[in-house]
């Protein structure tokens, strides 16, 4: 059953979290519960090319598989975006680090450049990886890392920890002689200090002057506290969505199922920024006019079917982060389907 299938990973993962030398990875990736569960994932988060028999469909499953049995081991570096944190965390971090006796109001942001050549060895290393056979499949997966692809995406996550281990752990020795906080993913590194200071490639803001567009969000400390709202950009791109949507001669069904989707997922970072309500109300007001003319005009019958912005939460309390999930298996406190949403390859 799938239950004991991801029980059976979740021990797994446990195990390999509290081992401190990795020489056989590779001896795990066939047992049959990382299989299942690597293919149900894979039917979870790409329905579509796993429906269809896509070629990228068992790409993903191989990567799904080597992210279950990397993730206890990479995820332990500090300053990490580990994949159970949400942005809930990251905005949680953000006002710790902006607000209050901190008081960090200088953002830097380091972009990391994939293009170039790059190789998983130093970081595995660090991780006390010692398994040849696991590295070579795991490199191979560097090459399809893309960030406007969901699957290059999941290639992302799982090879980052590896590709910047090394430039990562330089960058927080720098961060804690200079009383700096470090948050980094796959794509860059964030670094809030009191004042700039010299670092390659570092790119520095004054978050009381200037505001900085980062993940769909707009960044700023007007008055030395945080300011985090949706990019302007966002909503354009969502309307535009919609229009396209309602012009189109698809079923009113049809039409409000995509539109729904499209608010959704606009919605789904918005919710952790306070700042964002008046625009999502705003938005709200514009979609619904349109909403209720061209399709509940037609068929009132899908009002309660409408995702209303006006209606939806807003998860704006701090959340602290726990330093890794991967080491508790009971269903209580961690249900398998928040599990699960871990291996979601969108951040």
């Amino acid at each position: 059953m799938a239950g004991n299938d991801i029980y059976f990973v979740r021990r797994l993962q446990r195990k390999l979290a509290l081992r401190y030398r990795h020489p056989d990875l590779s001896s795990y990736l066939d047992r049959d519960s990382v299989v299942t569960i690597a293919n149900q994932l894979a039917r979870h988060f790409f329905p579509l090319a796993v429906r269809r028999g896509h070629a990228a469909a068992q790409a993903v499953r191989d990567m799904y598989k080597h992210w279950l049995v990397a993730a206890p081991v990479s995820d332990k570096v500090a300053g990490y975006w580990r994949p159970w944190w949400t942005r809930q965390v990251l905005v949680t971090w953000l006002r710790q680090h902006i607000n209050g006796r901190k008081a960090r109001h200088w953002l830097g942001w380091l972009p990391w450049n994939w293009d170039q050549q790059l190789s998983v060895e130093p970081g595995a290393r660090e991780f006390q990886i010692y398994d040849d056979e696991w590295l070579a499949e795991v490199a191979e997966f560097v090459s399809q890392s893309n960030p406007d692809t969901i699957r290059g995406q999941l290639a992302r996550q799982l090879t980052g920890p590896f590709v910047w281990a090394c430039e990562a752990k330089e960058l927080l020795q720098q961060c804690r002689s200079r009383r700096s906080g470090l948050w980094w993913w796959e794509d860059g590194a964030v670094v809030l200090s009191n004042k700039p200071w010299d670092y390659p490639g570092m790119q520095w803001f004054d978050l009381r002057q200037q505001h900085v567009d980062l993940l769909k969000y707009r960044i700023s400390a007007p008055g030395c506290y945080l300011n985090i709202q949706m990019q302007p950009q966002s909503i354009q791109d969502l309307k535009a969505r919609i229009r396209r949507v309602l012009d189109s001669g698809a079923s009113p069904q049809h039409k409000l199922n995509l539109v729904n989707r499209f608010i959704s997922s606009w919605y789904a970072p918005a919710k952790y920024a306070y700042q964002a309500k008046p625009q999502a109300w705003e938005l709200e007001s514009w979609i619904w006019k349109r909403v209720s003319k061209q399709i509940l005009a037609t068929k009132p019958s899908l009002k309660s079917k409408y995702f209303n912005l006006k209606n939806a939460s807003w998860k704006i309390h701090l959340a602290f982060q726990k330093r890794d999930s991967l080491l508790d298996l009971d269903r209580q406190s961690l249900s398998d389907e928040e599990w699960m949403m871990f291996w979601n390859p969108r951040r």
